[in-house]
């Protein structure tokens, strides 16, 4: 665990709104329990900053998801995000925002403010989400034993009239929902478009030897070249450390310059 401490304390988390995305699997090898892995996330990021886990209810495409399951109870509808999130979420000073596909779990001083108003988001990343006031706050993603990275779909979303494809479903779903006090009422959003890949690529303009190839490859790596992410091997425990802004701010880069691709996806 001290080895995990060191490393946290070396990345700047303190007082910052920071979104974990976790492999209990991977960090089960430096920690002893649940408890001590948000004990130590939370002395890590300080009183005055924000804990954030995603709480998503998802097995599926998003769309998908609100097909086969139009109903999300805030207090009850356990997370697929990870056991750690599904813990984080059932603390009882956390509050979690009401959305059936992309609800999100806080615990901090700004947690009502991230959380509140999820409910009114007729998609799951527009103004009125945690996602959007994350990105407005400054927040940091920190991954530990995953590489992922849930506000790309932000950056698709703040640029979607100039995408060639649209990135939500061409439908809306009413859903059910009851809220953390308990009250019921319904809400309509749209999942994804499930004919659209999640994974986006970079193409570089490198050519290969002997031939006039481009290379292809994830946008992640492109960020690992530049100084927007900072990774780190703890015990063998992969830790990202990615600030939200900045890569938003690349990502549209790349897709202003002709290089970030869109592939459609493939059963």
């Amino acid at each position: 665990m001290e080895a995990l401490r060191a490393a946290l304390e070396q990345l700047d988390v303190r007082d910052r709104v920071v979104f974990v995305h976790s492999s209990w699997t991977a960090l089960s090898s430096l920690v002893d329990s649940w408890r001590q892995a948000i004990d130590l996330l939370s002395e890590s990021i300080g009183r005055g900053g924000t804990l954030v886990m995603p709480t998503y209810p998802m097995r599926a495409y998003s769309q998908t998801h609100l097909d086969e399951h139009p109903f999300f109870d805030c207090r009850h509808t356990p997370s697929q995000a990870g056991l750690l999130t599904e813990i984080f979420r059932r603390l009882p000073d956390v509050r979690r925002s009401v959305h059936p596909t992309h609800p999100v779990a806080a615990r901090g001083p700004r947690a009502v403010e991230l959380t509140e108003g999820h409910e009114r988001s007729s998609t799951p990343f527009d103004s009125n989400s945690p996602f959007h006031r994350m990105y407005e706050s400054g927040a940091v993603v920190l991954n530990l034993g995953v590489r992922n990275m849930t506000f790309r779909h932000l950056a698709d979303h703040l640029i979607q009239d100039s995408l060639p494809h649209d990135i939500y479903a061409d439908r809306v779903t009413r859903v059910r929902i009851i809220d953390c006090e308990g009250v019921e009422g319904y809400m309509e959003t749209r999942g994804h478009n499930p004919l659209i890949a999640c994974n986006h690529w970079v193409v570089l303009n490198r050519m290969r030897r002997g031939g006039g190839l481009r290379f292809v490859q994830p946008l992640r790596r492109l960020l690992l070249r530049r100084p927007v992410t900072e990774r780190r091997k703890v015990k063998g425990l992969l830790v990202e450390w990615i600030p939200v802004r900045p890569y938003v701010a690349l990502y549209h880069r790349c897709y202003r310059d002709g290089r970030l691709r869109f592939f459609p996806r493939t059963e």
